[in-house]
């Protein structure tokens, strides 16, 4: 009766650690999921932005053909500018994905270790048996300490 409730506790503790486990996983996949469409975005946006820059730039440049020197620095310094904010942000966005893949690797090996390895399971075993061991032996010591306290009383009151 005792080892089935064992039995029983251990196999409920896995399926709760690989519920966890599959939970965490899912959470992480989602969250790259969502950076991936999140640079996917911010891509697009920096390309429409720059197309409407190059448009526009053409626009200027065909209309104020005698000042093509003074604009064309502007344009640069404005498509320098563009180009450093886009690489921040694909930067930026990458180190995130890094991170989650890193941490999804991190969890899939802890995984790993937890579903290839009892370990966890025995040492709740371990503990119990440790403590029920540590309850008798107190008791015994109380007993003890019970008879010689008794014992003491009785020669000091005769």
């Amino acid at each position: 009766m005792k080892k089935e409730k064992e039995l029983l506790v251990e196999k409920r503790t896995r399926e709760h650690i690989s519920t966890a486990a599959q939970n965490a996983t899912k959470l992480i996949a989602d969250a790259a999921d969502r950076a991936t469409s999140t640079i996917a975005n911010a891509v697009l946006e920096a390309t429409k932005l720059l197309a409407l820059n190059a448009a526009e730039a053409t626009k200027l440049l065909a209309e104020k053909n005698a000042s093509d020197h003074d604009l064309l620095i502007e344009l640069r310094t404005r498509m320098e500018g563009l180009k450093v904010d886009i690489k921040e942000m694909r930067d930026g966005h990458a180190g995130k994905i890094d991170n989650h893949e890193t941490r999804l690797k991190v969890l899939c090996e802890w995984r790993a270790a937890v579903d290839g390895k009892e370990g966890a399971a025995e040492r709740i075993n371990t503990l119990e048996k440790t403590r029920s061991n540590y309850a008798v032996w107190m008791t015994g010591i109380t007993a003890i300490l019970s008879v010689l306290v008794g014992l003491l009383v009785y020669h000091i009151l005769h």
